[in-house]
């Protein structure tokens, strides 16, 4: 008796101590007072390695909404609990430009919506209410492995890299390179390293189509377009696709000028 009374007390003092330990450890952290976010690349790769949908916040110091938003949707409960299953970064387009190049994310704020292989899945520009922001967010939960919408362009582009072996130059051949640039410039990741390296490949007959998305009013274009131009040629010329119109124009003649004389030389 006397022992089977000595193990229950030891028991009993067991399950008192375990739970005065429990009482002692700090409460579990509480829900986050906003949706947490991080910065773009890091993110991203996190989304895709965990296989989670990832959602890119594009936004400024100036921008009023995005202060709105911030103080209203991004710190309601109801919506903090509705991001849980995605991974969000914050992107300020004047700090990142390029990356908002990639996206043409300057109506601000925009939201961009990437599945786990680096597709765009949706997107949402202006002001989100809390509720308009949960309602997506809930719509959007599990879609981490549903097609983009770039996969239909992606399969396009693969074609087209076809005709980038084989085209002549002229005026078509500079056509089917600003085609490929077009798709270049648009934020789908698969592909692109590929596409880019069948440009360079084509050499000097796609230099003229090159120095054509140099021109165009599209600042994506015309940052994706200078990239492969520089690639391609190997030429120290500048361009700076931000610069202004008066800028650029008396760069992209220079750069005219020596597509010409290249030209010129391997005849």
């Amino acid at each position: 008796m006397a022992r089977w009374l000595t193990l229950a007390v030891l028991t009993l003092g067991l399950a008192l101590a375990a739970s005065a330990q429990e009482q002692d450890q700090p409460p579990a952290d509480p829900q986050p007072r906003s949706i947490p976010m991080g910065e773009f690349e890091t993110v991203l790769a996190r989304g895709m390695a965990e296989g989670k949908v990832t959602v890119i916040y594009f936004t400024a110091d100036w921008c009023g909404w995005c202060r709105k938003l911030e103080t209203s949707a991004f710190v309601d409960p109801d919506v903090i609990r509705a991001a849980e299953p995605f991974v969000f970064a914050k992107v300020d387009v004047d700090e990142e430009p390029q990356v908002a190049a990639i996206f043409g994310a300057f109506g601000l704020p925009s939201f961009y919506m990437i599945n786990a292989r680096g597709e765009l899945l949706d997107q949402r520009n202006g002001y989100l209410t809390p509720t308009d922001l949960k309602q997506w967010l809930d719509e959007s939960a599990g879609k981490a492995l549903a097609p983009g919408v770039f996969q239909d362009a992606l399969l396009t582009l693969t074609a087209t890299r076809r005709e980038l072996e084989t085209m002549e130059p002229g005026p078509e051949a500079d056509a089917t390179v600003v085609k490929v640039v077009e798709g270049l410039s648009r934020s789908q990741r698969l592909g692109r390293a590929e596409t880019k390296q069948a440009l360079v490949a084509a050499g000097a007959k796609a230099w003229p189509g090159l120095a054509a998305c140099l021109e165009r009013e599209e600042l994506a274009i015309r940052a994706a377009g200078s990239d492969v131009l520089k690639a391609s040629t190997g030429a120290g010329l500048a361009f700076d696709p931000f610069a202004d119109e008066p800028t650029r124009a008396e760069q992209v003649k220079q750069w005219r000028r020596w597509i010409d004389s290249a030209a010129v030389l391997s005849d």
